[in-house]
């Protein structure tokens, strides 16, 4: 009880802190000396996970209807008319250091972007290609 919120707490004031350093924190705090596994299953119990930050896509309103007036246009199209067009995707490669974030988060946390302070630009390479 007591243990399990000052773990919340230590977690909720450094939401991409390390496995390591949250269990040796706690455990310097901690005068009673729990095992590695014992602070996982505390952890899990409490509902929190470290999971990679997802950064969701917002469409704008004013996008959404030109985006249902689209479809609403071609709703009726046969195969032929749609032999016609070309649709293509972009993707784009990074080369250097991986830019996902870990971030500690119960499962009702799972979009909030909030939760992580912003960083820099990094100073990788990416490419382009549609």
């Amino acid at each position: 009880p007591k243990d399990s919120r000052s773990l919340t707490r230590m977690l909720k004031e450094d939401r991409t802190a390390s496995s390591k350093f949250i269990i040796d924190k706690f455990q310097t705090w901690n005068p009673n000396r729990f095992s590695i596994s014992t602070i996982y299953r505390r952890l899990k119990r409490l509902g929190l996970v470290r999971r990679a930050l997802r950064e969701s896509v917002i469409t704008r309103a004013q996008n959404m209807k030109k985006r249902r007036q689209w479809a609403k246009e071609r709703f009726r199209w046969k195969i032929a008319d749609w032999q016609n067009h070309v649709f293509s995707d972009k993707m784009t490669f990074q080369i250097g250091k991986d830019k996902r974030v870990l971030v500690w988060r119960t499962s009702d946390e799972k979009d909030r972007t909030h939760l992580v302070p912003k960083k820099p630009r990094s100073k990788n390479i990416s490419v382009m290609v549609w």
